[in-house]
């Protein structure tokens, strides 16, 4: 048991914090116990402790705090991991009880969501995804805000990115072609709904597992663009 979660040591405000920072990962629990320290001799709460010292990025507090409460980013729906995250937005791998499904979650950084312009992007992105409906763009199932956070639910791909798999060596002249077909075709159904893209890279080309009877050639990955 950590030293900070003792009976006889008083918790801090944010124990709870702590706990999961360490369940996470994110926190060794000898670097607990010194924010443990330092918030009480601060008076502070440890996510705020957190950000004080560097021990954390904000975005990796924001993950902490949302899985002290891992049921309350999007209402019917418990996070699970973390999928990703970038400048602007986390993604979260999720259980939707109702359908009994895993999904993806993706919600604007609390310090992005002050920026007009953001809010805007998030928003423009659930909706041109919501009109798409094709093999190769990953589908939304819902969006929403919640407790002033915006979130978007998606379709959970399993698989790597084209980025990924670069990195693993050159990929051969037939499956390269697949992929660039495939990326097409997905670009073309979202031109047809006069929606661009505006971002495609090997990082928002996921590649995954063809399902039974999907006509594509034996061991070319099926190609499911994301992040519009």
């Amino acid at each position: 048991m950590p030293d900070f979660m003792h009976p006889e040591n008083p918790s801090p405000m944010n124990d709870a914090f702590l706990a999961v920072a360490q369940d996470q990962s994110l926190l060794s629990a000898e670097d607990a116990r010194h924010l443990y320290q330092f918030a009480n001799s601060k008076s502070l709460d440890s996510s705020e402790a957190a950000l004080q010292t560097g021990m954390l990025k904000p975005v990796e507090v924001e993950i902490v705090e949302a899985f002290t409460s891992p049921e309350d980013l999007a209402p019917g729906y418990s996070l699970k991991n973390v999928l990703g995250h970038g400048a602007l937005g986390i993604v979260y791998r999720a259980y939707q009880s109702r359908l009994q499904r895993d999904v993806a979650i993706k919600s604007i950084i609390e310090s992005r969501v002050t920026l007009q312009n953001v809010i805007a992007r998030f928003e423009q992105e659930g909706k041109a995804i919501g009109r798409l409906k094709h093999p190769n763009i990953v589908r939304a199932y819902d969006s929403g805000c919640h407790n002033d956070r915006l979130y978007l639910v998606m379709e959970l791909v399993e698989g790597q990115d084209l980025r990924q798999k670069l990195e693993a060596g050159a990929l051969d002249p037939q499956t390269s072609l697949w992929i660039l077909r495939q990326t097409a075709m997905g670009l073309s159904h979202a031109k047809s709904h006069e929606i661009i893209h505006r971002d495609i890279k090997p990082g928002n080309l996921i590649l995954t597992e063809a399902p039974a009877g999907f006509d594509l050639p034996e061991g070319i990955p099926l190609v499911k663009i994301a992040d519009f």
